[in-house]
């Protein structure tokens, strides 16, 4: 086999901390203008912050002679494509399990540890078909049908997540986590595969690195974009359900303001304690319904580059050479 190492490795700095920058500013803008409103100041900031070292970084890593991230891989369609297939499979793995750990503690009243158990289905069956997949699936299959089935599932699972409802039961919830589960377990293996694939092979490590990299950015993307959608989502939604029990709208306001700091139905007359009883769960619902739709979206149009331009036989490292 090949060595993929590199034989004159040097730092890169200035790469790795710009990289560093350039995420967390782009997290902490994503995540703290959904709560405060992304006109105030600090984000608009946060987004400069995040165009300047996203600028820098490219600029340093296409001038630097050893680069941590040599961006001239991304010539490859199939490095490419696979690049954004490990960054939103982890987006829509991460942003299925938040929204239903969300949901199971928020309207179905869960305890932590059942919302652990209820689980199983996602993550349990992640873990199953990612070593069916890696072992057997990819040498039969090849890639591209694995990863573009892989996404759908995904896809269909977040979407599937639209058949829960106000009263927080767990039966039409499990099944789109099996379902993503699946789909998630398909693709993991295969994306690794063909980012290793479609890069010459001194630089095989690196197009591994790449992959891990891309799945920790999904990582983070998935609870920021997906949970802040919730978060921000909740209020209006609530005040709609409000406004539509025949709360007046000031009133509606204040119980919102206590609703969404987790008051509920707190010191509320009988009757009023009722209605708020009712709708809270409801727009919870149905913010969580609105992430998962955004997920399922996402997921399943990333499957068409990659069903277009991921490569789709496994090759050896001297093929990979010669190709």
């Amino acid at each position: 086999m090949a060595e993929s190492g590199h034989p004159t490795r040097k730092p890169d700095l200035a790469g790795l901390v710009l990289g560093t920058v350039m995420t967390a500013s782009a997290t902490y803008a994503i995540i703290q203008g959904g709560a405060t409103g992304y006109a105030k100041a600090p984000i608009i900031t946060m987004y400069v912050v995040f165009a300047v070292s996203l600028f820098m970084f490219v600029r340093v890593e296409l001038r630097h002679p050893d680069p941590m991230l040599d961006l001239r891989l991304f010539r490859s369609a199939s490095f490419s494509a696979v690049m954004g297939v490990a960054a939103v499979s982890v987006f829509g793995l991460v942003g299925v399990a938040l929204l239903s750990v969300l949901y199971m503690e928020r309207v179905g009243q869960t305890s932590p540890l059942d919302v652990g158990v209820r689980l199983l289905p996602l993550f349990g069956t992640f873990l199953l078909v990612t070593v069916v997949a890696a072992r057997v699936l990819v040498h039969r299959v090849g890639l591209t049908p694995l990863i573009t089935t892989g996404l759908v599932l995904i896809g269909a699972g977040s979407l599937a997540l639209l058949a829960t409802d106000a009263s927080g039961g767990y039966e039409a919830m499990w099944p789109g986590l099996l379902i993503a589960g699946i789909g998630a377990g398909l693709l993991t293996a295969p994306s690794t595969a063909a980012a290793v694939n479609s890069v010459p092979p001194q630089q095989e490590g690196m197009a591994a690195a790449a992959v891990n990299m891309a799945r920790q950015l999904g990582t983070v993307l998935g609870p920021s974009v997906l949970g802040t959608i919730v978060t921000s989502r909740f209020p209006r939604k609530l005040h709609d359900r409000l406004v539509e029990a025949g709360i007046p709208s000031p009133q509606a306001d204040g119980i919102v303001e206590g609703g969404s700091h987790g008051g509920g139905a707190t010191g509320l007359p009988a009757s009023l304690a009722r209605v708020v009883g009712t709708a809270v769960p409801r727009a919870f619902t149905d913010a969580v319904h609105l992430g998962s739709v955004i997920g399922g979206v996402v997921l399943i149009v990333m499957a068409v580059p990659a069903a277009l331009f991921v490569r789709h036989k496994v090759h050896s490292p001297r093929t990979s050479a010669e190709a």
